[in-house]
């Protein structure tokens, strides 16, 4: 599931957040309660539930954003010829491809570009498990709706 909007999560630690995504802060608490999320007993015998909850947005990923810069491109190209048969130990030496700072910029602006042009032709949303943001940290404690306390 994926949202680029602020919306409520919701689960037993800050790491795993198993419940959203959610309009409300209160909907996330409901639905951890009534699956019993996090339930304990306080001081005094009585059955709480407590879950940490999170407002957070999960962003798709843009691929022009991680594939590397102009320097690394090259850098990893260079590699690849020195590791290939294509270039001789004896006779060839790196670098092989040599261009001026502003052809880099111009080959690094050209290849964001292209991804982000191929992404949007093929309707590609690339999304991961961990939030793109987040705020408003909670740990919220309400009474087990299950049990008698």
């Amino acid at each position: 599931m994926s949202t680029n909007e602020w919306k409520w999560w919701g689960g037993v630690d800050e790491e795993v957040c198993t419940y959203g995504p959610f309009d409300t802060k209160e909907d996330v608490i409901a639905e951890a309660a009534a699956d019993g999320t996090g339930e304990f007993q306080d001081e005094n015998g009585n059955w709480k539930i407590g879950v940490h909850v999170v407002e957070a947005r999960k962003d798709p990923l843009r691929l022009a954003d991680w594939i590397g810069d102009a320097d690394e491109l090259m850098e990893r190209a260079e590699e690849s010829v020195s590791d290939s048969d294509r270039a001789s130990s004896e006779h060839d030496e790196p670098p092989y491809f040599e261009c001026s700072k502003d052809q880099e910029a111009d080959l690094e602006r050209r290849i964001k570009a292209a991804c982000d042009e191929w992404q949007a032709e093929h309707k590609l949303t690339f999304t991961t498990f961990t939030f793109s943001a987040s705020r408003n940290h909670e740990y919220v404690v309400v009474d087990h709706p299950g049990l008698e306390q």
